[in-house]
C-alpha cells in the first residue's frame, strides 16, 4: 500500500475543529502583532525598522496571510489597519503589496496613522477621489442658451462662460446649429454680433 493511500481523511468534525483552532491561532497572531508594532518591540529586540524586524522575524505569516482565503485576508488586513497601522507598515508584516492593503482595508476610516519613526501622523486618504466627468461642451452651451432666455447669447459671451477660445465657442455653436439644436439671428446693424438662441425659432 501506498503511503498516499494509508492516508486517512478527516471526518467533519475534525476537520471543523481544527479550522476552528487555526482561526484562533489567527486572532491571536493578529492581536500579537498590533502588540509589537503598537509598543515598538522591534526596537527592543535590536531592529533599526519596523520592516527589518518583519523579514527577520516573522517571514512565514507573509506566507499564511498570502495563502488565506481572499474574504478571510481582507478581515486579517483590516483588522490591523483599524489599529491604526500605515498601508506600508502593513504591507510589510503581510507580504502583501501596499495597493492590495489598501483595497482589503477600504472600509476602514483613520484619522491617523503611526510613522516608521514612532509618531502620529494624519492618514493617508484609503482611496482615490473618483475623477469629475464633465458634461460635453455642446450640451453646457445649449444650457447656456436656454438660461439666457429669448435675448439669446453672442459667441464672445458664451466664450467667456465656456472659458475657451472665441473660434472654439464658434465651432461648437456652428456644430449645435447644424444640429437644429440652436438658431443664429442676425444682428440687425453691420459691425454688430448676432445671437444664438436655444431651440429653432423663427428668423
Amino acid at each position: 500500500m501506498s503511503a498516499a493511500a494509508a492516508v486517512v481523511r478527516l471526518d467533519e468534525k475534525r476537520a471543523r475543529a481544527l479550522t476552528r483552532e487555526l482561526q484562533k491561532t489567527l486572532d491571536l497572531a493578529v492581536e500579537l502583532v498590533r502588540e509589537l508594532h503598537e509598543r515598538d518591540g522591534w526596537r527592543a529586540l535590536g531592529y533599526d525598522s519596523w520592516p527589518a524586524f518583519c523579514r527577520a522575524e516573522l517571514p512565514q505569516l507573509a506566507v499564511i496571510v498570502r495563502g488565506m482565503p481572499k474574504e478571510e485576508r481582507r478581515a486579517k488586513v483590516s483588522e490591523l489597519r483599524a489599529s491604526g497601522m500605515s498601508l506600508r507598515d502593513v504591507s510589510e508584516v503581510t507580504g502583501l503589496a501596499p495597493n492590495t492593503v489598501r483595497a482589503d482595508s477600504a472600509g476602514v476610516q483613520l484619522e491617523s496613522v503611526k510613522s516608521r519613526d514612532g509618531a502620529m501622523r494624519p492618514a493617508t486618504a484609503t482611496a482615490p477621489a473618483a475623477p469629475v466627468k464633465r458634461r460635453p461642451k455642446t450640451d453646457r452651451t445649449v444650457e447656456l442658451l436656454r438660461a439666457a432666455g429669448p435675448d439669446g447669447m453672442t459667441v464672445l459671451q458664451v466664450a467667456k462662460e465656456l472659458r475657451c477660445p472665441q473660434h472654439k465657442a464658434a465651432a461648437t455653436l456652428t456644430r449645435l446649429e447644424d444640429a437644429k439644436r440652436i438658431t443664429y439671428r442676425r444682428p440687425e446693424r453691420r459691425g454688430q454680433f448676432g445671437t444664438y438662441v436655444a431651440g429653432r425659432i423663427g428668423r
